[in-house]
């Protein structure tokens, strides 16, 4: 118990990870479901397939953001402070989202080919590694902020800080998350499109030629499977 205790007080972001690893469970469980239906029912399953996407890829991007938010919080309010700054992150995807099926539904009302589409957005994602803003915003989601010890001000404190780093992390990593939707939704390729953005988060110095060829392969195997199939 004394261990389990210590274990949390040091990692107390361990159940936004551990949140982290239920959505990629309930992803696997929701398949394609949200392709189906009716427009409203098949805009509140997308939106929650999208919801539970950005908590597998990107909550994991951001576990030193959240660290920091426990950790500059009083012990007792540690983990309604990680609550807070997930619901201004989450609340920022959200919007994108909402935007990204807007544009979605534009482009199937086009016919375009997926397949050619996709290997498309993989390329502007490879590009958009070397583009300065990508990189400023890059560094950006390792910043800090001052978050106020009690009361309200507190919780908007937390807010405000996750949806901060939501907007940096959405400037760094929009173009692969266009690229994945434009491919659609699979685990395989989800994983690889986390094992990537991981990879080069916690690298110490990504190479970013290496991060470009392993999207433009990752939309060339798109492209070739889908082909095949």
């Amino acid at each position: 118990m004394r261990r389990v205790r210590d274990f949390s007080w040091r990692y107390p972001e361990w159940w936004s990870l551990a949140l982290s690893a239920a959505a990629w469970m309930a992803l696997g469980a929701l398949g394609d479901s949200h392709r189906h239906g009716s427009d409203p029912v098949r805009w509140a399953r997308w939106t929650a397939s999208w919801l539970l996407m950005v908590v597998a890829m990107m909550v994991p991007l951001v576990t030193g953001s959240i660290h920091f938010t426990a950790i500059r919080s009083l012990w007792r309010r540690r983990h309604r402070a990680i609550a807070g700054f997930l619901a201004g992150f989450l609340g920022l995807w959200l919007l994108a989202g909402l935007a990204a099926l807007g544009a979605a539904e534009v482009l199937d009302s086009l016919q375009w080919s997926r397949p050619v589409a996709a290997m498309a957005g993989f390329i502007l994602a490879a590009a958009w590694q070397h583009a300065p803003a990508r990189q400023r915003a890059l560094v950006a989601c390792h910043g800090s902020a001052s978050l106020a010890p009690l009361g309200w001000q507190a919780d908007r404190d937390c807010i405000r800080y996750g949806w901060t780093i939501g907007r940096r992390c959405l400037v760094a990593c929009w173009a692969v998350m266009l690229a994945y939707l434009v491919a659609g939704h699979g685990l395989l390729l989800m994983a690889g499109v986390t094992g990537v953005v991981i990879v080069e988060r916690y690298s110490r110095r990504p190479n970013r030629y290496a991060v470009s060829g392993a999207l433009a392969a990752l939309g060339a195997v798109v492209l070739y499977f889908s082909r095949g199939a």
